[in-house]
């Protein structure tokens, strides 16, 4: 459902720039929207301070969700440890961060290190880019399911509306942003 809301009111149009609190919203309302679709209602700044906290009217917690916009690989960036320290068991945990393409193969391995220990799922939704004169050319959206030590990739596609196939915008090259 993430991937499919991802291009959802899309917070750029072609060719012009948007800010990381454009995107840090665009990403919240992706979550509130795949959490409407599951019949449960999502939360932000809850528990503890998890960016979001998905549950159903039962109170079972569906996912307990974090995002970043600095590097996933990044050691400041510590969003899975805090999602692996939740004890309230949701039926899964979602991690959403961005990372320089050719960053991609070290933040899977921070993930699997970070997570192996887990009893759930965790969801990671990654956005690469290209970096160009300090601006952030995005290019997939990477979709991995984390369960204990499996690492499975579920879905790549264009992290940019207008370049997916069959999209009837122009289709630039990147967009700088």
């Amino acid at each position: 459902m993430f991937n499919c809301h991802w291009y959802k009111d899309f917070p750029v149009v072609t060719g012009q720039y948007t800010n990381p609190a454009n995107w840090t919203a665009h990403v919240g309302f992706v979550v509130r929207e795949c959490g409407s679709l599951l019949g449960a209602r999502t939360l932000y700044e809850k528990n503890g301070r998890l960016d979001a906290v998905m549950s159903y009217p039962n109170g079972q917690v569906v996912s307990n969700i974090e995002w970043e916009w600095i590097e996933a690989q990044k050691d400041t960036v510590n969003e899975i440890r805090k999602l692996h320290a939740r004890k309230d068991q949701p039926l899964f945990s979602t991690f959403i961060s961005y990372c320089n393409a050719a960053a991609i193969e070290s933040v899977l391995e921070k993930a699997q290190s970070e997570w192996q220990q887990a009893d759930e799922s965790l969801l990671l939704f990654i956005i690469t880019f290209e970096k160009d004169s300090g601006d952030r050319w995005f290019k997939h959206l990477n979709s991995y399911r984390l369960s204990g030590t499996r690492l499975d990739l579920v879905r790549t596609q264009p992290a940019l509306s207008w370049e997916r196939p069959g999209a009837v915008e122009a289709r630039p090259e990147s967009i700088h942003l």
